[in-house]
């Protein structure tokens, strides 16, 4: 995944998310970009206001990573289908 934008603040973050639609879930892997603090199975995807699929993550603290999620990767309605997702997958 592609870095698009280092957000540096909580204020930031929380304007970002103002001007993103939520899509979907994706699986967590080693595709997606490592997060401090963050262990869940399942990662949040948005569409920016650019139309841009990306999802964030705070890569140490208070700074977060805005990362452009690829076409070919597929996003899911719900969490609970992206954990299904990443159970089968062995991770």
């Amino acid at each position: 995944m592609t870095r698009l934008k280092k957000i540096t603040s909580h204020t930031g973050v929380s304007r970002f998310f103002v001007s993103c639609e939520e899509v979907g879930w994706i699986p967590n892997g080693p595709d997606v970009p490592r997060a401090a603090f963050s262990y869940g199975p399942t990662v949040r995807v948005y569409r920016d206001k650019r139309g841009r699929l990306v999802v964030v993550r705070e890569t140490s603290h208070k700074v977060y990573g805005v990362f452009q999620v690829p076409s070919d990767v597929a996003i899911f309605k719900t969490d609970r289908l992206a954990t299904e997702a990443f159970i089968k997958a062995g991770r």
